[in-house]
């Protein structure tokens, strides 16, 4: 025999005073209020959804029920058993939610689903009485009860409460299950394990995909010692394994978190299958229905739980009845000792974790083929789109895309936040460091061939590691970067260069790149990868005043935080030709294939732009001799890239790509007679003038067929801002015995994004050898 688990516990609160639990009783109580009439005034709709009934009871806010309910989910559509001595079929608050198949299970009645304890109508108004701002809601006060009086007929009212059998108790679980329950409530208990035929009815539930809620158990007041330290033997169906985790035991705790003085507790047992929720002290209608009772029991702490997984089940209809088990067990509020314990088990239920995303995160995209393929949002990234600005036409395309959870449910997520721009300007302090470690030889093998050596070394403190780590930092880890170039100067002016480390960019140009910040590393040539790089270049003579240099170099880098790998190789021709003593005009023509990498940009998982591009450019440029040691130069780069297609992503159908960059400056020598070099320039770095993209993304889901909704959408690539860098660089190599050398630099919409503000950069180096 089992009995119902409530406790007559009076209370004084500031809104009503308390009732009675399943043992009868009597108690303070409140009368509804008596309306007032006034002319009403129109106003627009407010959804507030933290009324004086949601306040009413603590056990709502306290498990985050608000989270549900501001997504829209309030139980519509769950039905919830509540097997029970039935309901108030007329209480106000609970007739829109009643199903008409309720019955009494000895007659199949409805007439008989009548309650005259009141146990059942309370636990049934905890799960889903209305939201009508009269007393107080229901957790998910939109489901449907289903009521199943299941009370041994004659014993309710009786001094020992009502009485409810295990046979009685699997047929209205059987019934339950034919009715379509999600959710099956019992709170009910006994000190002997169930029967086999309850037994073999809640597997049957369990593998139906229901989830059933049971009391832990109420001690008694002359309970002996060691009364409650586990939980109720009728409860202990929860731990076969036939149950799957989808029987909950609730346990209850006090507005305060803390266990109920007369709760039973997880114990060792059951430890993973242990839910608390508010089970002191909580309101909830009563049959006598102009008022409400503070109940005390885990009575009343089961109905929470289950109103909570009727939330899960309607929000997220994919769910099994484990998978909701599961969530609410993983995401509880971890009380007592740290992880499972004795005491709470998995904790306070929790539905604002519940219902935020849980597990790996993952995107649905469609291949080219149309297949639909899940990726990780953990490497769904763009960094540094350079040429394309800050994507801000993907990103608000973007902004509002589905992502699915490890639970297969769908969330909305802003992928434009997984669009990384850097505009913070040149790491001066990396440049800096790089200078100071900076060092070169040359070797000369002939009049006419040399070895020009780069490496960085780090040896500020060098006498120390010698002194003290000298077995630690030998020289050979001290060094790094090592870089080469052979030059062979040929009859009639030719030349020919390799080179290990260099770009085409270092070979081909007649200054030190570590000398400025912008200037010359914004355009095509910019692109190719530094890293285990080879070079090769020949340069001929065609006849008076005109040259022509052919040039090819590859490279490579991989980003180990990243997971990217990257290669690029460059071809380019030049052509040179002085129209004048003072004037001298070039074409550059140039061809760069990119794998990993679009125009410099590093994209990964669903974001990815492409598997590499193909770029044809040209570039023209000239120097014009102003004066002695005056000059003006200039260079305008214009390129096509084709980007490679990768084969899922949420970009495709990509424009060839229009892309240019330009510079103009003055660079002057030894104008003062200090033997300085300056050079004032206006640069644009390179930037993509005009191509488009289809953006496509999950713009909603068919649960009930499990279909996902895809929409497309046609963006511009081009970047909303354009980057212009303007800098002034000197170079003194003897200021007092030292080497000085000056940058200054301002960045107007740095990386190319117009709401990047403008950005100034100072930079002083100077040095001196001892």
């Amino acid at each position: 025999m089992i009995k119902m688990k409530g406790l007559f516990v009076p209370v004084s609160l500031a809104f009503f005073v308390a009732g009675c639990g399943g043992s009868g009783g009597g108690g303070g109580l409140v009368t509804s209020p008596t309306p007032t009439t006034s002319t009403p005034v129109p106003v627009a709709p407010v959804v507030n959804y933290n009324t004086s009934e949601y306040r009413l009871n603590y056990g709502l806010d306290q498990m985050g029920a608000i989270a549900a309910y501001e997504e829209g989910i309030t139980g519509e559509g769950i039905t919830v058993a509540v097997i029970d001595s039935g309901i108030d079929t007329d209480n106000p608050e609970l007739v829109g939610n009643i199903s008409p198949d309720s019955i009494s299970i000895f007659t199949n009645s409805y007439e008989d689903v009548e309650d005259v304890d009141g146990h059942g109508t309370a636990v049934a108004g905890v799960i889903a009485a209305v939201k009508n701002s009269t007393w107080v809601h229901g957790v998910a006060y939109n489901s449907t009860i289903l009521a199943i009086n299941a009370a041994d007929p004659g014993t309710c009212g009786s001094p020992d409460d009502c009485e409810f059998y295990d046979n009685d108790i699997a047929d209205a679980v059987d019934y339950a299950v034919a009715q379509g329950a999600s959710v099956i409530n019992i709170s009910l208990g006994g000190d002997a394990r169930n029967n086999d035929k309850l037994q073999n009815a809640l597997r049957d539930a369990v593998e139906a995909g229901v989830v059933i809620v049971v009391s832990a158990g109420n001690i008694e007041d002359a309970a002996p010692p060691g009364t409650g330290d586990e939980p109720e033997a009728s409860a202990l169906d929860a731990l076969e394994s036939w149950a799957n985790g989808q029987i909950i035991i609730a346990g209850s705790v006090d507005k305060f978190n803390e266990i109920s003085y007369f709760s039973y507790k997880a114990g060792t047992i059951a430890q993973e299958v242990f839910l608390v929720a508010a089970g002191e002290e909580v309101p909830a209608v009563d049959i006598d229905e102009e008022f409400i009772w503070a109940y005390s029991g885990t009575s009343f702490s089961a109905p929470h739980i289950a109103g909570a997984a009727a939330l899960l089940f309607e929000a997220f209809p994919n769910l099994t009845g484990q998978e909701v088990a599961e969530l609410l067990y993983s995401t509880a509020t971890d009380l007592g000792d740290p992880g499972l314990d004795e005491i709470y088990g998995s904790g306070l239920v929790n539905l604002t974790a519940a219902f935020a995303p849980q597990g790996t995160t993952s995107l649905a995209v469609q291949t080219t083929a149309g297949d639909v393929v899940i990726l990780s949002t953990d490497n769904t990234v763009i960094y540094e789109p350079g040429a394309f600005g800050s994507l801000s036409a993907v990103a608000g395309a973007l902004s509002s895309s589905m992502m699915l959870d490890g639970y297969n449910r769908s969330f909305s997520i802003d992928l434009g936040s997984n669009i990384h721009l850097n505009t913070s300007g040149p790491d001066l302090a990396t440049i800096v460091d790089s200078s100071l470690q900076a060092r070169d030889a040359t070797l000369s093998l002939s009049p006419t061939a040399a070895i020009n050596f780069s490496w960085k070394e780090e040896d500020r403190f060098r006498e120390i590691d010698e002194l003290y780590f000298s077995n630690l930092n030998s020289a050979e880890k001290r060094v790094r970067d090592l870089r080469f170039s052979f030059r062979q100067e040929l009859e009639g002016g030719a030349q020919f260069s390799l080179a290990r480390g260099l770009t085409v960019a270092e070979i081909t140009s007649d200054y030190n790149h570590d000398d400025f910040l912008t200037i010359g590393k914004g355009d095509f040539l910019s692109l190719m990868l530094r890293d285990n790089s080879e070079t090769a270049l020949v340069g001929l003579p065609l006849e008076q005043g005109t040259r022509l240099r052919m040039s090819m170099g590859q490279g490579q880098r991989n980003y180990d935080d990243l997971g990217l790998e990257t290669e690029s190789s460059l071809f380019l021709g030049e052509l040179e030709h002085d129209l004048s003593p003072y004037l001298t005009a070039g074409f550059d023509l140039g061809m760069l294939h990119e794998r990993g990498t679009v125009l410099g940009s590093l994209s990964d998982g669903a974001l990815k732009i492409g598997d590499g591009a193909s770029s044809l450019f040209g570039t023209l440029r000239f120097d014009y001799t102003l004066s002695r040691g005056l000059s003006l130069f200039g260079n305008l780069s214009y390129g096509l890239t084709t980007v490679e297609a990768t084969s899922a992503s949420l970009l495709g159908n990509m424009d060839r790509l229009v892309s240019r960059s330009f510079s103009l400056g003055l660079k002057g020598r030894d104008l003062a007679g200090w033997g300085e070099q300056i050079s004032l320039a206006v640069s644009q770095p390179l930037r993509v003038e005009n191509g488009q993209a289809d953006v496509s993304y999950v713009a909603g889901r068919d649960y009930v067929n499990d279909t996902l909704d895809f929409a497309s959408r046609q963006v511009s690539l081009a970047p909303d801002g354009r980057e212009v860098d303007i800098e002034l660089a000197v170079e003194m190599a003897n200021f007092f015995g030292a080497s000085l050398r000056m940058n200054l630099l301002h960045q107007i919409n740095p990386g190319h994004s117009s709401t990047a503000g403008d950005i100034s950069s100072v930079l002083f180096r100077l040095s001196s050898g001892f």
